[in-house]
């Protein structure tokens, strides 16, 4: 026996059997697969490229040409381009020469499908088809004005099936996706829990980019991109098939979490309801019930004709008939429809009339069953009332009961986060970086925007480019057989970057001052003590504390020399904008990244004793040239490719980092006095000094984490002298809205080694 069921209804019947049974299941496509034929990847990639087509149009090829009778001659060019191609591919094609002896004696049991295609009716000619003839029931429709009010027409219903002893399980909902979001916000009210299908590509999913990202590995946790990625075993790089691989990926869902018990979201279409199942059908409007077709399709319906498919005027028929049946199948169904939404208008599915359907209106609302919904109702009706002097019948009813509900009230304040559901969205795990710890001290709720809710969207802008060009180059330019074109053709070719002429002028441009840069940094290095460095360290420290914290920072380049045992160092950063080395308020979790740095190496372990003779920003690109009589324009950029940070206020002679008794030619401002001391102007830090700052950026990092754990994500942007420092770039200002009272005020302040200490 074989039974052509759709997947849905399979499922539902393997929960009721009782006992095995000699019994095949396949979906009809599945069944016109056996009398066609079914197809690889590999047939779509060899379309692809032999036609220099998209993989949608591939499809669409071989779909229609599944219905093509190889012994009969086509004059329409349309079917002799697809016989053509068919012949092309049939080494390719997956043909069953034997099914049809197979079925041959036995019974096919057609189940929950709304009609049987021409096609395969006609491959079963020999066989006895029955169709059930429907019983059409007599049908009442509630109308509603507004979707909002027509779902929560939907979210009473259901919570008096629920409090009068109705498993929620048995509970269905028939709607398009329009209604999710309504569904979500109103039934949340109610406390009904509902699954409703997120249908999130695996393409857009960290998995689905790390297996794009890492194609040629051919690995990946995710056992269906693995499914996926396992399909074209028949290629050896993968990167020839990756736009077939991200089509997939695009039209493969994420593995979704649903409640054990709650309402569930279906299709009518080729399902089937149990007896005791509830349903309510939502948004009984004219284009979706029934759906209408159009001739459109690549084969038109002439062709269809002769190939003996369904046109569009008749699967416009058998749809309405469809629709009719699976309604009349149903056992508990409410049905409803809506005449407008925010976003346009609506009407009423013609079967309406056609089936003569009793229209209910002006239905009264149920406020018996959720406290928040009807205290939104009123405020709603209380705005109706202010603004346009419409007077709703359910106002007075609705205020006697609910008289204080904070109306005109807006507290924008963020009212913390759930700690299991912290626990979920992060897994309990962290990853951090100076950028993130320095975001959550610029703004808590900025970071939880940000990092926890994942909001802020990566853009790939020209300026991000050019400083990621950049630091690539640089980690390179000091290595033996550095070629300067090459290492930056290889960086834009293998990142896929494509530029604009406009874009190409301006990187071309701001790379002649990135070789200037190179050529300034050799000559520093010959006066430069130590011999040895690393480029672009990648750091990471884990950190424990009931999370799984990993704390990841890159430094670009660490100098250092190794004498008897004893290791000397120093740290660079390069900036292609605007520098700063300050270390204002560093207490206040503000200005960390050199600090941040300091912690970093502390955690190399040939660097953990190490004595730091000092920690710099190197400024590439971004200081404006002022005019000087007394200097060049070459002279000028030399100089503003100085180093600028702190440097150490003593140190043994083994240690010392320049060779030059003029020290400000290499770090700015780093002048001594004849004495040996430096000018008051000098950024210079004791041993212990230094260390404090180490120290101060471990606590500030271990705070944050501490904090964040706790789910502490407070609107408190910085106000520093009357400059907001939090605020100027964010992304989110539209969503916090702050006010007066979030503002942190700081004042400026040097002062973290003691209360007198001041660093010019």
């Amino acid at each position: 026996m074989i039974y052509v069921v759709p997947n849905l209804i399979k499922e539902k019947l393997l929960k009721k059997a009782t006992k095995l049974r000699n019994v095949k299941y396949m979906t009809l496509e599945e069944l016109i697969n056996k009398f066609t034929f079914s197809y690889s990847k590999k047939a779509v990639y060899y379309l692809m490229k032999k036609l220099d087509i998209k993989y949608e149009v591939a499809l669409v090829y071989l779909e229609s040409m599944k219905y093509l009778d190889d012994e009969k001659t086509y004059f329409d060019s349309k079917l002799k381009f697809l016989k053509k191609l068919k012949d092309e591919l049939y080494p390719l094609l997956n043909i069953d020469k034997y099914f049809s002896n197979y079925i041959n004696n036995k019974t096919i049991i057609f189940y929950g499908y709304s009609y049987i295609p021409k096609f395969v009716l006609s491959k079963l000619s020999s066989f006895n088809i029955e169709t059930k003839r429907r019983k059409v029931k007599n049908f009442k429709v509630y109308e509603f004005i507004t979707l909002e009010d027509e779902v929560a027409f939907v979210a009473g219903e259901i919570a008096k099936l629920i409090s009068g002893g109705i498993n929620i399980n048995n509970i269905k909902l028939i709607c398009g996706e329009e209604y999710f979001f309504t569904i979500d916000k109103i039934f949340k009210f109610y406390n009904i829990p509902v699954n409703i299908p997120k249908k999130v590509p695996l393409y857009y999913t960290n998995e689905g980019k790390k297996a794009l990202q890492n194609i040629a590995l051919r690995k990946t946790e995710n056992p269906k991109i693995a499914e996926i990625l396992n399909e074209y075993y028949w290629c050896e790089n993968l990167e020839e098939v990756k736009e077939l691989i991200e089509y997939d990926l695009k039209h493969h869902f994420k593995e979704e979490v649903e409640y054990e018990n709650a309402v569930s979201i279906e299709s009518i279409e080729n399902n089937e309801f149990n007896s005791d199942d509830y349903c309510f059908l939502l948004g009984f409007n004219e284009g979706k019930y029934p759906k209408v077709y159009y001739d459109e399709d690549y084969l038109s319906d002439k062709l269809k004709e002769k190939l003996n498919l369904e046109t569009s005027k008749e699967l416009n028929i058998i749809f309405k008939e469809s629709i009719i049946t699976s309604l009349s199948n149903i056992n508990n169904l409410i049905i409803s429809y809506k005449l407008e939404s925010p976003f346009e208008k609506y009407y009423p599915s013609i079967l309406i009339q056609e089936l003569n359907m009793d229209v209910i209106r002006n239905i009264k609302k149920n406020y018996n069953y959720s406290h928040l919904y009807n205290k939104l109702e009123l405020s709603r009706y209380l705005d109706d009332l202010i603004k346009y002097n419409a007077f709703h019948n359910d106002l007075v009813s609705l205020y006697s009961t609910y008289q204080n509900i904070n109306y005109g009230i807006y507290d924008h304040k963020f009212t913390g986060i759930d700690l299991d559901d912290l626990d979920k969205r992060t897994n309990k795990k962290l990853t951090l970086s100076y950028t993130a710890i320095d975001k959550y001290y610029q703004c808590e709720f900025k970071y939880y925007l940000s990092h926890i809710l994942k909001l802020e969207e990566k853009e790939s802008t020209l300026s991000l480019i050019i400083g990621n060009v950049f630091h690539y180059v640089l980690s390179k330019a000091f290595l033996d057989s550095f070629d300067f074109d090459e290492v930056i053709n290889k960086y834009l070719l293998d990142r896929s970057i494509i530029l604009s002429p406009k874009e190409h002028f301006l990187l071309n441009n701001l790379l002649g001052e990135l070789k200037f840069a190179i050529d300034t940094i050799n000559k520093q290095m010959q006066h430069i003590n130590y011999d040895k460095a690393l480029y672009e360290e990648k750091v990471i420290v884990n950190i424990a504390n009931g999370y799984d914290v990993t704390f990841i920072g890159v430094i670009d380049k660490i100098l250092y020399k190794e004498i008897a045992g004893k290791v000397y160092l120093a740290l660079i950063d390069y900036k292609t904008g605007n520098a700063s080395p300050a270390l204002d308020n560093i207490l206040d979790g503000l200005n960390l990244q050199l600090p941040v740095y300091l912690f970093l190496v502390r955690n190399i372990d040939k660097f953990m004793d190490a004595e730091v003779y000092g920690f710099y920003l190197q400024p590439i690109l971004g200081n404006a040239i002022n005019i000087e009589n007394k200097k060049s324009y070459e002279e000028q950029k030399h100089e503003n490719l100085k180093l600028v940070g702190y440097s150490v206020s003593s140190i043994d002679s083994e240690g010392e980092f320049i060779s030059l008794s003029d020290k400000s030619k290499i770090v700015k401002g780093l002048k001594e006095k004849k004495d040996g001391g430096y000018y008051s102007y000098a950024k210079v830090l004791t041993k212990e000094e230094i260390d404090k700052v180490c120290t101060i950026a471990k606590e500030k990092i271990y705070e944050a984490i501490e904090n964040i754990t706790k789910g502490q994500f407070r609107i408190n942007p910085k106000v520093i002298d009357k400059e907001n420092v939090s605020c100027k770039y964010c992304k989110f200002s539209d969503i916090c809205y702050k006010n007066e009272s979030d503002l942190v005020y700081l004042k400026k302040t040097k002062h973290f080694l003691g209360d007198d200490y001041e660093v010019d």
